[in-house]
């Protein structure tokens, strides 16, 4: 009868240390999975954040070629560069301060201020950029939200350092814009996004 009883007590044991066995495996399992998906979603967004940096190096070339009126920088190698369909908006917001974007005494204006400088979603970049480059796996959308333009004459002293000059000497004034780039995926149900804001000032030649 004592055998009979070591031999279910024996059994049970084995039972039990079984069932701890397989919820261990299953846990490090589930961890391992979790921790591989976690490592994967960093990785591509890493990769989405490198193609935005890159992407806001071009935007900051056109802007100066545009300002140098030299049209043929606007090509880029293998990027394919797009520029709004509204023209006009885009030299309103490269040559002119924010509060002159909409301003009915010029030819060439943006119609909605609003649209113009919102920036607070994906969406608000992507549905009203101004700038779009498609180069490999990556798009970008690049929009001024702001721009500035400062008076540069007799402020001696000022250092400009980090400032990007033009040749466009006889205009002396500093433009500092700020830019919002988002850059994405365009795989087959990637979601892969990164988001860039950075200040871009070009002053001019001496």
């Amino acid at each position: 009868m004592n055998i009979m009883n070591n031999r279910g007590i024996s059994l049970i044991i084995v039972l039990i240390l079984g069932l701890i066995a397989t919820l261990f495996v299953a846990l490090i399992y589930k961890l391992t999975a979790s921790g591989a998906k976690v490592s994967g979603n960093i990785i591509r967004y890493e990769t989405a954040l490198e193609a935005a940096k890159s992407h806001s190096l071009i935007v900051q070339r056109l802007l100066l070629a545009y300002l140098d009126g030299n049209i043929n920088e606007l090509s880029n190698n293998d990027t394919v560069i797009s520029l709004r369909s509204d023209v006009g908006c885009l030299r309103a917001k490269i040559e002119r301060p924010t509060e002159e974007w909409t301003n009915q005494a010029y030819s060439y204006r943006c119609n909605s201020l609003s649209n113009e400088i919102s920036g607070q979603k994906f969406g608000d970049v992507e549905n009203h950029w101004d700038i779009k480059l498609n180069a490999g796996d990556y798009e970008a959308f690049a929009k001024i939200v702001n721009t500035k333009v400062i008076p540069v004459t007799g402020r001696s002293g000022v250092a400009l350092s980090g400032v990007a000059y033009s040749k466009l000497s006889q205009v002396d004034v500093e433009r500092v814009y700020t830019i919002h780039v988002v850059s994405k995926s365009t795989k087959f149900f990637s979601r892969e996004r990164a988001w860039i804001t950075f200040v871009y000032a070009v002053g001019p030649s001496d």
